[in-house]
């Protein structure tokens, strides 16, 4: 009857726009960390970005640095790896429609290694590194 699929097209409509309310992908751009600027350097960066990915529950950071960096870096410390890409992903652990927490932990000893508290309505994100206390701080991104 005409009812009935009057009633089987709103439960389709409305599963289609239902769904999880935080199922979504979240890019935030140009992030830098306090400590080291005031602002997203383009002499740096070509790209830094945080993805946050509510669906698969990852947190992905990629920084893309330009090569203008990446020569000066070769000058001051020869023996390190440069690195023109690094991309890496954390767990999200916690996720509401204002704050995703999201975590690395060691492969071996499982402690928790870094940590980042996204605000996203203010796309600040607060950095933890367990091993690197003095890199903990806050991220800005656009």
């Amino acid at each position: 009857s005409n009812m009935k699929k009057l009633f089987l097209s709103i439960l389709v409509i409305c599963s289609l726009l239902g769904g999880n309310a935080y199922a979504e992908k979240t890019t935030l751009q140009n992030c830098y960390l306090e400590l080291f600027h005031n602002k997203f350097n383009l002499e740096i960066f070509e790209r830094n970005e945080v993805i946050i990915n509510t669906d698969t529950d990852k947190l992905t950071t990629i920084s893309v640095f330009t090569d203008t960096k990446i020569e000066r870096d070769k000058k001051e410390h020869p023996e390190l790896q440069h690195q023109k890409t690094i991309i890496d992903t954390y767990n999200i652990i916690f996720k509401d429609k204002n704050y995703i927490k999201a975590e690395w932990r060691s492969s071996t000893t499982n402690e928790v290694m870094t940590t980042f508290i996204v605000d996203l309505n203010k796309k600040e994100i607060q950095t933890t590194y367990a091993k690197l206390p003095n890199l903990n701080g806050t991220m800005f991104c656009q």
